[in-house]
């Protein structure tokens, strides 16, 4: 234990007492709570809703309740081009911010407020000083400051917003009318192979009207039974995004009326922002006379009309295949119709004609095509 000396011992005692003392006079002392002055919080809170008000993004006013503005933000000089000075004081229907059509409306804005309602959201277009136009959503509420009933108005500008939906609204009425005016099959459809766009001429050939597809499944309504399978695996690689065989196909559908009508397809992914697979885009042409017109051509090139038999041109074809190694048997007739210049002379070429369509029937019986 370190000894203290007797001067040190009394400096120590002494500081003690002094210690006592203090701690018995906060004893004695009774307690008050921290004095925090209404008045104080009140103007803080003032304050705080002046830096609001002044700040805020969007157009705010104060009126009386006959409309006579009060109060104005910077946004409300930038929204309307007057000075804060020259909007104080004047009143919100003839100031020239309203076109006269709109005074009805605003006029019940007021009446609203006097009654003791809120008003909004709805839209006006403003007149501003250097008379452009600009359109805002103001929403008002009464309130009341200092015991005043007073208007407290909010109008935020929707002219940027209103012009981009009006441009977007143009491409899509835009776009609408390229699909409209498109002499080919439009035709969109979802994940699940359900119709999410067809165009007019979509409808003119299927025979539909557009409500009447959109929403339904391609395959059960368009496509016949017999062919769904097949054109079902079409739409799946198309869907995989990998085969670019099935870019373009050729495929019956059913109309309303139960007709086929063949349809050439060109066809492409639809993709959303993560570049994921959502649907399919098609543009189709009716090809159906061009395929029986083919099958017409194809039909004279290789069969005789007269007789309805294959002509030289098929005996040439077949011949072709032969050498290329077609390993099935294969029967060739090759016949002449005796006499047949003098049965033209003595008869006509008529009684001609109808010996070698009879001479071709029994050959074709003795044959399988």
């Amino acid at each position: 234990m370190v000894s203290k000396t007797k001067s040190q011992l009394l400096s120590e005692i002494k500081i003690l007492q002094r210690q006592l003392a203090d701690l018995q006079a906060l004893k004695l002392k009774p307690y008050k709570k921290r004095d925090v002055s209404n008045k104080q919080t009140k103007k803080e809170s003032e304050a705080k809703s002046q830096v609001f008000f002044e700040y805020a993004p969007d157009m705010c006013f104060l009126s009386d309740m006959k409309g006579n503005f009060i109060k104005g933000n910077q946004a409300a000089e930038n929204t309307t081009g007057y000075k804060r000075d020259e909007l104080i004081g004047s009143n919100l229907l003839n100031i020239g911010l309203l076109s006269s059509d709109q005074i009805p409306k605003a006029k019940e804005m007021l009446q609203r407020s006097r009654a003791g309602s809120s008003f909004g959201l709805d839209k006006f277009t403003l007149t501003r000083k250097d008379k452009t136009t600009v359109s805002v959503e103001i929403r008002t509420r009464p309130i009341k400051i200092q015991g005043e009933r007073v208007i407290l108005g909010i109008a935020r500008d929707v002219t940027e917003i209103e012009r981009a939906e009006t441009v977007l609204r143009n491409d899509q009425e835009r776009a609408q009318l390229y699909l409209d005016i498109a002499e080919v099959i439009m035709l969109a459809l979802d994940r699940k192979g359900e119709i999410t766009l067809i165009n007019q001429k979509g409808c003119q050939i299927l025979g539909y009207k557009e409500e009447e597809l959109i929403g339904k499944n391609w395959f059960d309504i368009c496509i016949s039974e017999k062919k769904r399978n097949a054109v079902k695996q079409v739409f799946k690689a198309i869907m995989s995004g990998e085969d670019e065989s099935v870019k373009y196909n050729e495929n019956p559908v059913v109309t309303n009326s139960g007709e086929e009508r063949i349809i050439g397809w060109h066809n492409t992914e639809v993709r959303d922002e993560d570049e994921q697979i959502i649907g399919t885009l098609s543009s189709g042409e009716d090809v159906t006379n061009r395929k029986q017109t083919e099958e017409q051509v194809k039909y004279i090139s290789f069969q005789d009309i007269l007789t309805d038999t294959y002509n030289q041109t098929c005996f040439k074809e077949e011949m072709s295949r032969l050498g290329k190694g077609r390993s099935h048997p294969i029967s060739i007739l090759i016949a002449k119709v005796n006499n047949l210049e003098v049965i033209n002379d003595q008869h006509g070429f008529q009684v001609g004609d109808v010996v070698l369509q009879s001479i071709a029937k029994i050959i074709k019986k003795c044959f399988r095509p």
